[in-house]
């Protein structure tokens, strides 16, 4: 399918008509906001004016999160990485999306704890990644930090969750919502080389709309609550992107998404600025 972009946000809203999002064991289909004047348990939430000044009303993330989230593991004794394993782990879903994306984590925060900010060049945000720099990178330089492969990390959350990381430790804090988007490179950057929309087309289009309510979801932990209430309030109040609500799939295969468009539209690394010359 061809999608015909206009100038504007109404070419960016036309994810409203087409969208259809299938991921995990859910699916979402896009759906307009609920009429005004509607049931206001149906209504989405809308927020005006500033984020709060106080950081104890927004939250706050430690950039050392606790290794007990991250299920650390002993190497295997000759330090070795079998990806083919991992992702057989993976499609057998021997570890629950949690445990995964706990342990991609850990490995993250190893590597960033080896060289710091020049870990963007491992983040392959292209439109067919091959995560080749990541893979060598863990295959190397970085074989300390892979956990055994009881616990696997799909090579796809380990790039998703170094991105997160360096999105928090390097990205300013934005407002919530843009103003004065650039909608012309808006448009090129949300559809991309792409032919259907799908999870990672919303993530494009949430975080330069609503940056700081995409942010945000960052600051929360995985597979919580406080993630799931976060990701209600970006789609509510995002109406550009075609979701009045969160996709009923799981919950952070929409954050991988968020953080991997965060750094990609801010250009964290080389791989980001480069990815659509």
């Amino acid at each position: 399918m061809t999608i015909s972009v206009s100038a504007g946000r109404a070419g960016i809203a036309a994810l409203a008509a087409i969208l259809s999002v299938s991921a995990g064991t859910g699916s979402a289909m896009a759906q307009e906001a609920p009429p005004a004047g509607g049931d206001e348990e149906e209504a989405p939430i809308v927020i005006s004016g500033e984020r709060p000044s106080d950081p104890g009303n927004r939250g706050s993330r430690d950039p050392e999160r606790p290794d007990e989230f991250y299920a650390v593991q002993q190497n295997d004794e000759d330090g070795t990485i079998d990806w083919q394993l991992l992702y057989l782990l993976r499609e057998q879903n021997k570890n629950s999306v949690r445990d995964r994306y706990g342990h991609a984590g850990y490995m993250a925060q190893c590597a960033l704890a080896s060289v710091g900010e020049d870990a963007v060049s491992y983040v392959d945000v292209s439109a067919e990644p091959d995560y080749e720099a990541l893979m060598k990178a863990f295959k190397g330089r970085h074989a300390q930090c892979v956990n055994s492969a009881q616990r696997a990390a799909p090579v796809y959350m380990v790039n998703a969750a170094l991105a997160e990381m360096l999105v928090v430790n390097a990205l300013p804090q934005p407002p919530l919502r843009a103003e004065g988007v650039d909608t012309a490179r808006a448009a090129d950057f949300v559809f991309g080389p792409e032919p259907e929309s799908d999870i990672n087309t919303v993530a494009r289009c949430a975080v330069v709309y609503s940056p700081g309510l995409a942010y945000d979801v960052l600051f929360t932990s995985p597979d919580s609550k406080e993630e799931r209430a976060a990701l209600e309030l970006l789609y509510a109040n995002t109406p550009e992107c075609g979701l009045s609500e969160r996709p009923k799939m799981e919950p952070i295969y929409q954050r991988t998404s968020l953080a991997v468009a965060l750094f990609k539209w801010n250009e964290l690394g080389p791989l980001a600025a480069s990815a659509d010359e």
